[in-house]
């Protein structure tokens, strides 16, 4: 198996380690160049991926952002739909309605393949010096297909068998509009949660001697790209602020409370809480 990853950060990165690991030969790119000669010397990628090497790929894995995702479907979708044996082109992005409104309308027009992915794993971190071969292992992957591909047996198959390869073991198939609806609260609030905790008392500073692993569990994730998150967020900002204004409802419950005094309202808003992980826990089971 031949496989091309435009991007070689903790995504892209992850995927060649996982991929070269698996048997897979892998063409690698990645904007800048001292990253690519980095990744080719550590022997995850084998080759550099050009126009030409497309042509001889079976997936190309787009791990970049979605703006930069959408161009280049954009730039390469004339070229890649007149080939005789054609990759199928698979993005990593975060958010999915536009970029699939693009990829889906480039399968109509040009007649390319493209079935948009999302892993369910990464680290709060970035980087190709983050990115671990079994950063997959056992994870959830998202798969987003066309209305035509939704159905189509084997396409799904080759999609889920690379997948299987890079590490995956469940997957779940559903629309642009799902995805990005779940992903909002899912991922999206959270990390807005955690950038908003870390900066409740700037007091933290001078007491993080005694910050607990609670707190180290709720801010991880503040520790993210902020470039890359801004766009993440403002594209999908209506499901975004549909989750926001939900969340600060539900502050405003325990507030209420606690400024009440009222310790039996407390308790039973906290007994849901609890409720709620524990079968959330055993859903995932």
């Amino acid at each position: 198996m031949k496989v091309g990853i435009v991007g070689l950060g903790l995504i892209g990165g992850s995927l060649a380690r996982a991929l070269k690991a698996s048997g897979a030969k892998v063409y690698g790119y990645d904007v800048q160049p001292l990253t690519l000669q980095f990744v080719q010397m550590q022997g995850s990628c084998d080759e550099v991926l050009t126009e030409g090497s497309v042509a001889d790929c079976d997936f190309v894995f787009l791990a970049i952002p979605p703006r930069a995702a959408e161009q280049w479907l954009m730039d390469h979708a004339k070229t890649i739909g007149s080939l005789d044996k054609q990759p199928i082109i698979m993005d990593c992005c975060g958010v999915k309605r536009r970029l699939c409104e693009i990829g889906f309308r480039l399968e109509e027009t040009e007649g390319i393949t493209f079935v948009s992915t999302h892993p369910m794993a990464g680290s709060e971190a970035w980087g190709f010096k983050y990115s671990e071969e079994d950063m997959f292992a056992g994870a959830v992957c998202a798969v987003v297909p066309s209305s035509r591909d939704r159905n189509n047996l084997r396409l799904m198959t080759r999609v889920k068998d690379v997948l299987k390869m890079a590490g995956f073991s469940r997957f779940s198939v559903m629309t642009p509009e799902e995805h990005d609806e779940v992903i909002a609260f899912t991922s999206q609030l959270s990390h807005l949660v955690s950038s908003s905790f870390v900066k409740c008392d700037s007091g933290i500073r001078e007491e993080a001697g005694v910050a607990g692993g609670s707190f180290s569990d709720m801010t991880r994730v503040a520790y993210l790209n902020e470039n890359v998150w801004t766009d993440l967020l403002m594209e999908n900002r209506d499901n975004v602020l549909d989750k926001l204004d939900k969340l600060m409802g539900e502050l405003q419950k325990y507030r209420n409370a606690l400024a009440k005094g009222d310790t039996q309202e407390l308790n039973d808003l906290l007994a849901e809480g609890r409720e709620e992980k524990e079968f959330l826990v055993e859903a995932a089971q």
